[in-house]
């Protein structure tokens, strides 16, 4: 291909993730303040303001929505299945921001990211030929995928509990896994949890072996995002190392 037309398509990939992120910045800074409160009995707190600063918050959120995208770009080109990974990378993005701003996760985020595997699984459906799976094992083997997330995670989460005396899971990463699990499917969900536990590996060290305060409350789910937007970007290797025969 022509080394103009490769630039200039890049360019076009590049101005559209920009467009969407900066779009969806100043959607997330306009969406309801309750979604982003914490509600015990009749009384709701807000541990830390929600709203996204223009400087870093936005730079970061913009910066980081607009790589990922442009990358589906270059990767999928124009497909249902970058459409599939645009729709799953938004939600990811926002879920960890507000993670990382408040400690909660919204629910109605993880019902986008849960709106988002409808699309893998149409992509499944019709565009996937696959003799040994029909039409119905599509819902079901996503479905379990999600529930091997979650469970696993409610699991270690219960067991930390008793070792520690302390909540060490929140059932918004419990819910948000089991979402990645219907995006992701059975090749990619071991994946995406050993990836997680992975990369939040260094920073809780980091926070034991200095016993900083900011490592009080790690959130988890921009580790879990991460993890899940690895796989969608390099699903066979990934999956590979975890011993599953990966790919979209």
């Amino acid at each position: 291909m022509d080394i103009y037309v490769i630039l200039l398509r890049n360019m076009v990939y590049i101005l559209l993730s920009f467009i969407c992120s900066a779009g969806l910045f100043v959607l997330y800074n306009r969406f309801p303040p309750a979604w982003f409160m914490e509600r015990v009995g009749t009384e709701a707190t807000q541990p830390k303001p929600s709203l996204l600063r223009k400087f870093p918050d936005g730079v970061i959120y913009i910066s980081t929505l607009t790589l990922i995208s442009f990358v589906f770009f270059t990767r999928y080109d124009y497909s249902l299945l970058l459409l599939c990974c645009l729709l799953s990378a938004v939600f990811l993005v926002m879920i960890s921001a507000s993670d990382i701003k408040t400690g909660l996760i919204p629910d109605q985020f993880t019902l986008g990211l849960i709106f988002s595997s409808l699309f893998w699984m149409a992509h499944d459906i019709f565009l996937v030929s696959n003799a040994d799976k029909e039409w119905y094992e599509v819902f079901t083997t996503r479905i379990l995928a999600g529930s091997i997330g979650g469970g696993a995670l409610l699991l270690i989460g219960i067991i930390g509990k008793l070792l520690m005396k302390k909540e060490s899971v929140g059932m918004g990463d419990v819910k948000l896994l089991f979402a990645c699990g219907l995006v992701v499917d059975l090749k990619g969900i071991a994946a995406v949890i050993a990836i997680s536990f992975i990369l939040a590996l260094i920073p809780a060290l980091t926070g034991i072996l200095t016993r900083r305060k900011f490592f009080d409350r790690l959130p988890f789910a921009p580790f879990i995002s991460a993890a899940t937007v690895l796989y969608l970007l390099f699903p066979e290797q990934t999956a590979m190392i975890f011993l599953f025969n990966g790919g979209l």
